[in-house]
């Protein structure tokens, strides 16, 4: 479990945070959290699909990364290979979380059990007056941001629902060694359910602006072949 704290000048003071470009946190997870802003970016090189938590019912989009469980194909050689970054990676190991004495706010935390996190090597996270670093504000402002799109891509997700467009998909999958790979608990887009929406149902999901994601999330399952191609 993370060892989540919030930050303050009082118990984080001589905290640095080491720099990550090859976002070793990822190294044992086969997927990561995509928002609706980056879909047509992430859909270029992952597959772009839909995950269930089975305690809520609640439905997350996720860029598959591997095709077992604690794989991430993208990092070779301690070294993240694909262009493109989700926002989820580049945020760790920093998280908002809300504040128990005031519903209204959210604490900027870290998980003071990251590698990351240590006295000697990295970014400083307050200077020797006690103030925060501008770079840490920003980190801050770009979890702000991250969770007001996060909203969007839960309206996103509610007006799939709402339109059936969500199915079940085991994906069954055939590595070039000839090895067989079966990925069950994800979702994808329903493009034969899309293709018989009414004119209401569909003009409204285009002036919501989500017919693009909806597209870049059916493209982006010709990215299934290319994680297997990588598999070795």
């Amino acid at each position: 479990m993370a060892n989540i704290q919030p930050i303050t000048s009082t118990t984080h003071a001589a905290i640095k945070i080491k720099n990550n470009p090859h976002l070793l946190q990822s190294k044992n997870s086969h997927m990561t959290p995509v928002i609706i802003h980056e879909f047509a970016t992430a859909a270029q090189e992952f597959p772009v699909v839909f995950i269930k938590d089975p305690d809520t019912g609640q439905f997350r989009a996720i860029a598959l990364l591997g095709l077992n469980p604690n794989q991430n194909l993208f990092i070779k050689n301690g070294e993240w290979q694909a262009q493109y970054i989700p926002e989820a990676l580049t945020i760790y190991p920093f998280v908002l979380s809300n504040d128990t004495n005031n519903n209204d706010s959210l604490l900027l935390c870290l998980d003071a059990d990251s590698s990351l996190v240590n006295e000697q090597e990295g970014a400083a996270l307050f200077d020797e007056k006690g103030q925060q670093m501008p770079w840490l504000a920003e980190k801050g402002e770009q979890l702000v941001s991250l969770v007001e799109k996060n909203q969007l891509t839960e309206m996103f997700i509610k007006a799939l629902t709402d339109n059936d467009l969500l199915k079940p998909q085991t994906l069954t999958i055939q590595t070039p060694q000839g090895k067989d790979y079966s990925l069950n608990g994800l979702y994808v887009i329903d493009q034969q359910q899309l293709d018989q929406l009414d004119d209401p149902s569909y003009s409204v999901l285009r002036q919501r602006g989500f017919i693009a994601p909806i597209y870049a999330s059916l493209m982006s399952m010709q990215r299934v072949k290319f994680l297997a191609a990588m598999q070795e």
